[in-house]
Formats: structure tokens, sequence, C-alpha cells
């Protein structure tokens, strides 16, 4: 496809005058972190690829530095020389110019889902160390949210209730109170309501996992390839989780409580994004044909 591409703009003359940027609006998760496809913001669907290919620029180079996808509009504008209006990306141009220019040293990503849930989170580069801190709201559904394998969250009180249902049936649910095993909890094939133990008024760090997951394509329940285990309602379940991405770059060890004054920080920057003003522009036009398009992808209602 590439090749291709690039044999029309050498054909047509405008290779040499061309800026071309290949990149990515989000990775993939094959149940590194529970989750299957692009619902969540570790770093595996975070860290996407950003080749940029401009006439001037003859020789490689790769810029290590945190950069945004907000970033390439500016970018795109620096290149070609037009006043970018107010917004909250920066031009990566002084990069391109000066590799060993100092870069950002902060990045921001915020994800939502259909159903309500939000997850932030907040990059800092600092010496040897990249931390990743996630904040994660999940689904404050009515119905319940659908659990992959498994769910880590925060919580805090003695005893905790809930509603759950296994899918696609009964099964048994291995549980984890900050660290230490918990006797299983069973889940038979309709909703029932369960509590949880939690041996004081915490914070505590509740896990809980399932030995396999299903889809319900695969049990000819409708179209969702999605691989689930079972359901819980009830109650909304948030968690902060810390990672060190230079020491861990999959994120299996989280460092949330071993590093509660960076973890602290981080929240508090996090909080501050999230209550900043951002730049707004004005409305734009879009035909009819990219509207149906974006229609048919289930973007547009």
């Amino acid at each position: 496809m590439l090749a291709s591409l690039f044999a029309e703009l050498e054909r047509t003359g405008l290779l040499a005058e061309t800026t071309v940027i290949l990149f990515s609006d989000h990775g993939e998760e094959f149940f590194e972190h529970g989750r299957l496809s692009h619902t969540q913001t570790y770093h595996e669907l975070l860290h996407v690829p950003l080749l940029l290919l401009h006439p001037a620029q003859r020789e490689p180079l790769r810029i290590r530095s945190l950069v945004e996808g907000i970033d390439i509009a500016p970018t795109l504008l620096d290149l070609a020389g037009l006043p970018a209006p107010p917004m909250s990306g920066r031009s990566l141009v002084p990069l391109l110019r000066a590799p060993g220019a100092a870069g950002s040293d902060r990045a921001f990503a915020e994800g939502v889902s259909r159903a309500g849930g939000v997850s932030r989170v907040r990059y800092r580069a600092s010496g040897h160390e990249l931390l990743q801190l996630i904040h994660t709201r999940p689904e404050a559904d009515r119905d319940g949210a659908w659990i992959t394998r498994r769910l880590v969250f925060d919580t805090s009180g003695k005893q905790l209730a809930f509603d759950a249902v296994g899918f696609p049936g009964e099964r048994s649910l291995a549980v984890t109170i900050d660290g230490r095993d918990a006797p299983a909890l069973w889940l038979g094939g309709g909703w029932q309501r369960l509590s949880l133990d939690l041996g004081g008024p915490g914070p505590h760090r509740v896990a809980l996992e399932a030995d396999s997951c299903r889809s319900p394509h695969e049990l000819g329940l409708g179209d969702d390839p999605r691989c689930f285990s079972f359901k819980i309602a009830g109650f909304s379940p948030e968690r902060w989780e810390l990672f060190d991405l230079a020491a861990d770059p999959h994120g299996r060890h989280d460092l949330s409580r071993r590093r509660s004054t960076d973890t602290r920080a981080l929240r508090n920057e996090l909080r501050a994004i999230v209550h900043t003003p951002r730049a707004a522009g004005s409305p734009g036009e879009f035909p009819d044909e990219q509207i149906q398009a974006l229609r048919a992808l289930g973007y547009l209602r």
C-alpha cells in the first residue's frame, strides 16, 4: 500500500513537495491487562507509530521525547509555513531541526467508553524513568459491566457488596484482597448478591479473576467477538495505577502504593489538566458522505 502511494506521488511529480505522516489512532490489546480490542488506556494502546517524511529532512532521525497526537496538526501547519490557530498541541518542527533539543517531558491521554467509563493517563519522563499514571473510572452502568477475565480496583470499608453473574453460566472467581488470597466466589448462571469481607476500613486493593472467558459470537449469542467471564453491577470501582515503563515496558508491576509521592504528584497534574480550559475552534462542515461513513462505522447515531 505504501509503495503504491509513494510510486503515485513520484509519478505525478509531487513527492518532492509532499509531507507524509503515518500514524495510528490507537493500538490493540490482546489480554495484556485483561481485555481484548481497544477498551483501555494501557501503554500497548497508547504507544503507536508516528512516522514523518518531509522533503527537507534527508537523514533518518528518531525523536525520543514524548509526543502526542494533538501535535500533528500544528506540526503540519509549521512545515507548510502557515500560522497555527489557538490549539492544544505543539509543533514538533523544533525537534526535527535540532534533535538534541529538549522536548516535552509530559503527555496526556484520555479514553471514554460508550457506557460512560472514563480512563485518563499522565506520562512523565524524568532521567531514566518514564512514569505512567492511569486513573480508571469504569462504567457506572445500571445493567453492570462485562469483565474479560480480571478486574483490579481500589475500595474502602469493611465489606463490599455487589451483584454478579457468570458468563456463560457457573464459574469460580479467585479473590485477592491487599495481595492476600481470600475465599473464592462461586457465580451461578443468574444474578446473585455477593459480599466480600475486607477486614478493615481500608483503603483496599481487590482483584477478581476468572480462569477463562468466552465470546457471545463463539456461543451463537450475537456478533460480539469480545471475550467475557462475568458481569458485575451495584458499584463502580475506580483505580489508580503507576508504572515505570522504562523498567517495566509492559506495565506489569503497579507502583502506586510503593511510590505514593509520585502517585500523588501525578494525580494533582492529571486533575489540573481536566479542569484547565482548552482552546476551542469554530464548528467545521462535514460533507454528507463523510457523515454517512462515520455513521456506518458507529461513530455517529
